[in-house]
Protein backbone atom coordinates (compact mmCIF):
# COMPACT_ATOMS: atom_id res chain seq x y z
CA UNK A 1 0.00 0.00 0.00
CA UNK A 2 1.50 3.40 -1.13
CA UNK A 3 1.12 6.06 2.02
CA UNK A 4 -0.86 8.22 -0.78
CA UNK A 5 -3.71 5.61 0.05
CA UNK A 6 -3.62 6.39 3.84
CA UNK A 7 -2.75 10.08 3.21
CA UNK A 8 -5.99 10.59 1.57
CA UNK A 9 -7.95 8.24 4.55
CA UNK A 10 -6.17 10.83 7.21
CA UNK A 11 -7.91 14.03 4.41
CA UNK A 12 -11.09 12.40 4.62
CA UNK A 13 -10.69 12.31 8.34
CA UNK A 14 -10.53 16.04 8.84
CA UNK A 15 -12.66 16.87 6.03
CA UNK A 16 -15.25 15.26 8.38
CA UNK A 17 -14.18 17.43 11.31
CA UNK A 18 -12.06 14.75 12.98
CA UNK A 19 -8.96 15.16 13.57
CA UNK A 20 -5.94 12.57 13.17
CA UNK A 21 -3.98 11.04 16.34
CA UNK A 22 -1.45 8.43 15.09
CA UNK A 23 1.69 6.99 16.62
CA UNK A 24 4.74 5.73 15.07
CA UNK A 25 6.79 3.56 17.03
CA UNK A 26 9.83 1.45 16.24
CA UNK A 27 13.17 0.74 17.12
CA UNK A 28 16.07 3.59 17.81
CA UNK A 29 17.24 4.86 15.12
CA UNK A 30 15.09 2.79 12.15
CA UNK A 31 13.30 6.55 10.84
CA UNK A 32 10.65 7.26 13.07
CA UNK A 33 11.11 10.70 13.00
CA UNK A 34 11.70 10.63 8.97
CA UNK A 35 7.91 9.23 8.56
CA UNK A 36 6.10 11.74 11.07
CA UNK A 37 8.20 14.43 9.10
CA UNK A 38 7.47 13.01 5.89
CA UNK A 39 3.55 12.74 7.16
CA UNK A 40 3.50 16.53 8.41
CA UNK A 41 4.14 17.41 4.94
CA UNK A 42 2.19 15.78 3.02
CA UNK A 43 -0.65 16.33 5.13
CA UNK A 44 0.23 19.80 6.23
CA UNK A 45 1.16 22.76 3.45
CA UNK A 46 2.09 25.21 6.10
CA UNK A 47 4.25 22.33 8.20
CA UNK A 48 7.55 23.50 9.42
CA UNK A 49 10.44 23.36 12.07
CA UNK A 50 8.40 24.86 14.53
CA UNK A 51 4.96 22.12 14.08
CA UNK A 52 7.73 19.53 15.87
CA UNK A 53 7.98 19.41 19.80
CA UNK A 54 9.77 18.02 21.96
CA UNK A 55 8.59 18.87 25.13
CA UNK A 56 4.52 19.48 26.48
CA UNK A 57 5.24 22.97 26.21
CA UNK A 58 5.81 23.45 22.62
CA UNK A 59 2.75 20.75 22.37
CA UNK A 60 0.76 23.75 23.99
CA UNK A 61 1.92 26.32 22.15
CA UNK A 62 1.59 24.89 18.81
CA UNK A 63 -2.08 24.00 20.22
CA UNK A 64 -2.67 27.68 20.77
CA UNK A 65 -1.36 29.03 17.55
CA UNK A 66 -1.42 26.72 14.56
CA UNK A 67 -4.44 26.67 12.21
CA UNK A 68 -7.37 24.02 11.61
CA UNK A 69 -5.94 20.70 9.77
CA UNK A 70 -2.58 21.68 11.22
CA UNK A 71 0.00 18.86 12.38
CA UNK A 72 2.29 18.72 15.46
CA UNK A 73 4.90 16.22 15.53
CA UNK A 74 5.58 14.90 19.05
CA UNK A 75 8.65 13.37 18.66
CA UNK A 76 10.24 11.30 21.39
CA UNK A 77 7.55 11.37 23.62
CA UNK A 78 8.07 8.73 25.53
CA UNK A 79 11.02 11.17 27.34
CA UNK A 80 8.19 13.63 28.40
CA UNK A 81 4.52 11.98 28.27
CA UNK A 82 5.96 8.53 29.52
CA UNK A 83 3.31 5.90 30.66
CA UNK A 84 5.01 5.38 33.98
CA UNK A 85 4.66 8.90 35.16
CA UNK A 86 0.87 8.75 34.47
CA UNK A 87 0.07 10.51 37.10
CA UNK A 88 2.27 13.60 37.57
CA UNK A 89 0.35 16.65 36.34
CA UNK A 90 1.88 17.48 32.95
CA UNK A 91 0.67 14.30 31.89
CA UNK A 92 -2.89 14.70 32.97
CA UNK A 93 -2.47 18.06 31.61
CA UNK A 94 -1.41 16.29 28.19
CA UNK A 95 -4.34 14.44 28.33
CA UNK A 96 -6.70 16.59 28.59
CA UNK A 97 -5.44 18.45 26.31
CA UNK A 98 -5.90 15.44 23.53
CA UNK A 99 -9.82 14.72 25.11
CA UNK A 100 -10.99 18.24 24.79
CA UNK A 101 -9.07 19.82 21.76
CA UNK A 102 -11.03 17.62 19.01
CA UNK A 103 -13.04 20.63 17.70
CA UNK A 104 -9.74 22.74 16.57
CA UNK A 105 -9.08 19.79 14.34
CA UNK A 106 -5.89 19.61 14.62
CA UNK A 107 -3.54 16.73 13.82
CA UNK A 108 -1.12 15.11 16.34
CA UNK A 109 1.83 12.32 15.51
CA UNK A 110 3.60 10.75 18.59
CA UNK A 111 6.69 9.27 18.07
CA UNK A 112 8.14 6.88 20.19
CA UNK A 113 9.92 3.16 20.49
CA UNK A 114 7.05 1.40 21.73
CA UNK A 115 3.29 2.18 22.04
CA UNK A 116 3.28 1.45 25.48
CA UNK A 117 5.97 3.47 26.08
CA UNK A 118 3.03 6.61 25.72
CA UNK A 119 0.36 7.72 28.30
CA UNK A 120 -2.15 5.08 28.71
CA UNK A 121 -4.42 8.04 27.86
CA UNK A 122 -2.80 9.26 25.29
CA UNK A 123 -2.64 5.64 23.73
CA UNK A 124 -6.67 5.34 23.89
CA UNK A 125 -6.94 8.25 21.97
CA UNK A 126 -4.79 7.23 18.63
CA UNK A 127 -6.57 5.67 15.62
CA UNK A 128 -3.44 4.99 13.74
CA UNK A 129 -0.53 3.13 14.86
CA UNK A 130 2.58 2.76 11.89
CA UNK A 131 5.13 0.21 13.08
CA UNK A 132 8.31 1.27 10.95
CA UNK A 133 10.20 -1.83 10.46
CA UNK A 134 12.73 -0.55 8.08
CA UNK A 135 13.61 2.85 6.82
CA UNK A 136 11.33 4.00 4.69
CA UNK A 137 8.73 1.20 5.30
CA UNK A 138 6.13 0.49 8.11
CA UNK A 139 2.93 -1.63 9.21
CA UNK A 140 0.05 0.36 9.13
CA UNK A 141 -2.45 -0.41 12.49
CA UNK A 142 -6.26 0.81 13.21
CA UNK A 143 -6.21 1.17 16.83
CA UNK A 144 -9.53 0.38 18.33
CA UNK A 145 -10.30 0.85 21.78
CA UNK A 146 -13.08 -0.45 23.93
CA UNK A 147 -14.67 2.58 25.74
CA UNK A 148 -16.38 -0.08 28.58
CA UNK A 149 -12.80 -2.04 29.23
CA UNK A 150 -10.20 0.25 27.93
CA UNK A 151 -8.61 -2.80 26.75
CA UNK A 152 -7.28 -1.66 23.10
CA UNK A 153 -6.79 -3.72 20.26
CA UNK A 154 -4.90 -3.56 16.90
CA UNK A 155 -6.07 -3.85 13.20
CA UNK A 156 -3.18 -4.63 10.51
CA UNK A 157 -4.53 -2.54 7.14
CA UNK A 158 -1.35 -2.99 5.03
CA UNK A 159 2.34 -2.02 4.82
CA UNK A 160 3.33 1.32 4.16
CA UNK A 161 5.93 2.78 2.40
CA UNK A 162 6.90 6.55 2.45
CA UNK A 163 9.81 8.62 1.35
CA UNK A 164 12.08 10.52 2.98
CA UNK A 165 11.64 14.17 4.07
CA UNK A 166 12.62 17.45 2.62
CA UNK A 167 16.59 17.59 3.16
CA UNK A 168 16.63 21.19 4.50
CA UNK A 169 13.85 20.61 6.78
CA UNK A 170 14.96 17.19 8.23
CA UNK A 171 18.61 18.65 8.41
CA UNK A 172 17.19 21.85 10.63
CA UNK A 173 15.51 19.37 12.72
CA UNK A 174 18.18 16.77 13.59
CA UNK A 175 20.26 20.07 14.82
CA UNK A 176 17.44 21.63 17.09
CA UNK A 177 16.88 17.70 18.28
CA UNK A 178 20.68 17.09 18.95
CA UNK A 179 20.79 20.76 20.90
CA UNK A 180 17.66 19.36 22.90
CA UNK A 181 19.41 16.26 23.80
CA UNK A 182 22.96 17.09 24.78
CA UNK A 183 21.08 19.55 27.67
CA UNK A 184 19.01 16.49 28.60
CA UNK A 185 22.30 14.73 29.36
CA UNK A 186 24.16 17.73 30.65
CA UNK A 187 20.71 17.62 33.65
CA UNK A 188 20.83 13.64 33.98
CA UNK A 189 24.60 14.09 34.41
CA UNK A 190 24.39 16.23 37.45
CA UNK A 191 21.20 14.52 38.68
CA UNK A 192 23.30 11.21 38.46
CA UNK A 193 25.46 12.66 41.39
CA UNK A 194 22.40 12.49 43.96
CA UNK A 195 21.99 8.72 43.01
CA UNK A 196 25.42 7.42 42.59
CA UNK A 197 26.49 3.91 44.02
CA UNK A 198 29.40 2.09 45.03
CA UNK A 199 30.39 -1.31 46.72
CA UNK A 200 32.00 -1.35 49.99
CA UNK A 201 34.09 -4.20 50.52
CA UNK A 202 31.21 -7.20 51.65
CA UNK A 203 29.88 -6.05 48.63
CA UNK A 204 26.85 -4.54 50.22
CA UNK A 205 25.66 -1.34 47.90
CA UNK A 206 26.00 2.06 49.14
CA UNK A 207 25.03 5.13 48.21
CA UNK A 208 27.64 7.81 47.80
CA UNK A 209 27.39 11.48 49.77
CA UNK A 210 26.05 14.40 47.15
CA UNK A 211 29.21 16.05 45.42
CA UNK A 212 27.56 19.38 44.60
CA UNK A 213 23.95 20.75 46.11
CA UNK A 214 22.14 22.70 43.57
CA UNK A 215 19.71 25.11 44.56
CA UNK A 216 16.99 26.99 42.56
CA UNK A 217 16.60 30.88 41.22
CA UNK A 218 14.65 31.39 43.90
CA UNK A 219 17.28 30.23 46.57
CA UNK A 220 19.38 32.38 45.10
CA UNK A 221 17.21 35.36 45.27
CA UNK A 222 16.99 34.64 49.11
CA UNK A 223 20.30 33.91 49.81
CA UNK A 224 22.31 37.09 47.94
CA UNK A 225 19.03 39.42 48.52
CA UNK A 226 18.93 40.35 44.58
CA UNK A 227 16.07 40.35 41.74
CA UNK A 228 15.99 37.75 39.18
CA UNK A 229 16.97 40.03 36.31
CA UNK A 230 19.83 40.44 38.59
CA UNK A 231 20.85 37.11 38.17
CA UNK A 232 20.25 36.81 34.45
CA UNK A 233 22.31 39.70 33.71
CA UNK A 234 25.33 38.86 36.22
CA UNK A 235 25.46 35.17 37.27
CA UNK A 236 24.38 33.91 34.26
CA UNK A 237 25.89 35.96 31.38
CA UNK A 238 29.00 36.57 33.51
CA UNK A 239 29.41 32.62 34.50
CA UNK A 240 30.17 33.95 38.36
CA UNK A 241 29.70 30.32 38.99
CA UNK A 242 29.04 27.09 37.22
CA UNK A 243 25.35 27.12 37.04
CA UNK A 244 23.34 24.53 35.31
CA UNK A 245 20.63 24.93 32.62
CA UNK A 246 17.60 22.44 32.43
CA UNK A 247 15.66 21.26 29.69
CA UNK A 248 12.35 23.04 30.98
CA UNK A 249 14.44 26.27 30.40
CA UNK A 250 15.01 26.64 34.76
CA UNK A 251 18.11 27.40 35.92
CA UNK A 252 20.22 25.36 39.16
CA UNK A 253 22.77 26.49 40.90
CA UNK A 254 25.56 24.99 42.84
CA UNK A 255 24.51 25.97 46.75
CA UNK A 256 28.74 25.84 48.01
CA UNK A 257 29.43 29.00 44.86
CA UNK A 258 26.68 31.03 45.80
CA UNK A 259 27.73 31.05 49.78
CA UNK A 260 30.80 32.22 47.98
CA UNK A 261 29.63 34.84 46.26
CA UNK A 262 27.52 35.84 49.20
CA UNK A 263 30.54 35.73 51.46
CA UNK A 264 32.45 38.08 49.12
CA UNK A 265 29.29 40.62 48.68
CA UNK A 266 29.39 40.86 52.99
CA UNK A 267 33.38 42.00 52.60
CA UNK A 268 32.55 44.21 49.83
CA UNK A 269 29.93 45.93 51.87
CA UNK A 270 32.31 46.08 54.92
CA UNK A 271 35.10 47.38 53.01
CA UNK A 272 32.85 50.21 51.38
CA UNK A 273 31.66 51.07 54.71
CA UNK A 274 35.16 51.36 56.20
Amino acid sequence: MKARRFIKALQENNESDFNNIIAIVGNPRIGKSSCAIRLGEKLDQCFNIYHIAFIPRQVFQNVNKLNKFCYIVYDECEISYDSRNFATRINLMLSWLLESYGYKTINMIFTAPNFTDIDSRGRSLCYYVIWVISRGKGKLYRVRTNRLTGQVFFERIATIIFDKPSQELFKNYAKIKAMWLDQIYQYLEQESINYEFDFDFNGHETQKEDNEDYISTGEVMKLLGVKKKWIYDNIIKNNLVEYLKLPSGRYRFPKSQILELREKFKKTKKSKRT
